[in-house]
């Protein structure tokens, strides 16, 4: 395993409509609970760290039965911060580049925002249905529903670099990267893998379904916590050296 510090965030959703998911943080890598909160909304799905607060896309809700939520919270906490709705069918998860939000949707598409705002300055599309997003510091990388696969991006771009496939027997859902490895997550057995790198060489296996409802996305709390990597650019602005 490639060395790792800092702590697995995740997003437990919540199957029964009109009550809260859950956000838990572990000690590390385990099954260790540090710390957890009910979520704003019905059915977290998206899970995101931008080096101070945790970021969360919400796709469900009692009222209308989709939700297009985007929340910031305060920290580690169930105070909401900030929080907008995109004009968007269904969201999916989120992550963040070290400036900037990344969504992706069941539509296939994924897109880079201005900020932490609704105002989206670049969309690529996937081939598959893109269930979790991250960002290694150079390259995109996605979880896929259809495929059980992993993609890396070239930069921001439509244009796919290497692949792997995701140990999932059914619905591989979250994605993130902890500054050396992949972790993905499982959300027809409530399980959660880390990688070697960007490799199926997997190192290890949480089985979190003993307390969790529905695993959804993940995030990494030590990204962005010192000076961020090369932010995600638009196709028009795509890295010329790999």
């Amino acid at each position: 395993m490639l060395t790792a510090t800092g702590n697995l965030l995740m997003a437990d959703a919540n199957a029964t409509p009109a009550t809260s998911g859950t956000h838990y943080q572990f000690v590390g890598f385990s099954t260790s609970i540090s710390d957890s909160f009910s979520s704003s909304k019905e059915n977290p799905i998206g899970c995101a760290w931008d080096g101070t607060n945790l970021l969360s896309t919400d796709a469900t809700d009692a009222e209308t039965g989709i939700s297009r939520d985007i929340i910031k919270y305060v920290g580690f906490t169930a105070t909401v911060d900030d929080s907008y709705t995109l004009a968007i069918l269904t969201l999916n998860g989120c992550t963040w580049d070290g400036s900037n939000l990344i969504t992706c949707e069941a539509l296939g598409n994924v897109r880079l925002h201005a900020g932490f705002s609704d105002t989206v300055t670049t969309t690529i599309s996937h081939p598959d249905v893109p269930l979790g997003v991250d960002w290694d510091g150079v390259n995109l990388l996605v979880n896929t529903f259809n495929a059980l696969t992993v993609y890396k991006h070239d930069g921001f771009s439509e244009t796919i670099l290497d692949t792997f496939a995701a140990n999932s027997p059914a619905s591989s859902t979250g994605l993130c990267w902890d500054g050396a490895n992949v972790i993905t997550s499982e959300r027809s057995t409530n399980t959660v893998t880390r990688y070697y790198g960007f490799s199926e060489t997997i190192t290890e296996v949480l089985d979190v379904d003993s307390f969790t409802t529905q695993v959804e996305d993940l995030a990494w709390d030590e990204r962005w916590t010192s000076a961020p990597a090369r932010r995600a650019r638009g196709t028009a602005a795509r890295r010329r050296h790999r």
